[in-house]
């Protein structure tokens, strides 16, 4: 149904609807706050990759609850993720560094027995 020019507010209106609308912003907003700085503060430390599903999980409740934004939670989870994507580069390096190890004692062992093999001959 449109709107009709005298169902709409009027200027007296319109700065009461702007006032109640910003007092109620910042009612939510300081809700939010004291209700996610204590959340925030249980949030586990980095550590392991369980930490970052936890702390993921968390983030996910903390959006649905409302007591943060969507865009402070995306960047929340994206920074979580960074993390988790660090650990991994950190971890496959890790790996690469013991497989070489293990090729060049295999290489080493390889290269005794060829030695042992031909004396045999």
């Amino acid at each position: 149904m449109p709107v009709r020019k005298t169902d709409a507010p009027t200027g007296k209106q319109r700065t009461h609807l702007k006032s109640i609308a910003a007092s109620g912003g910042h009612a939510v907003a300081a809700r939010r706050e004291a209700e996610r700085d204590g959340v925030i503060d249980t949030m586990p430390q980095l550590r392991a990759p369980e930490d970052a599903l936890s702390r993921l999980d968390m983030i996910a409740r903390l959006a649905l609850k409302g007591l943060v934004t969507g865009v402070a939670a995306g960047a929340a989870a994206n920074a979580t993720r960074t993390w988790l994507d660090g650990f991994r580069v950190h971890l496959s390096a890790a790996r690469l560094k013991e497989l070489e190890r293990q090729l060049e004692e295999l290489a080493a062992e390889n290269t005794r027995l060829r030695g042992q093999l031909e004396a045999r001959r």
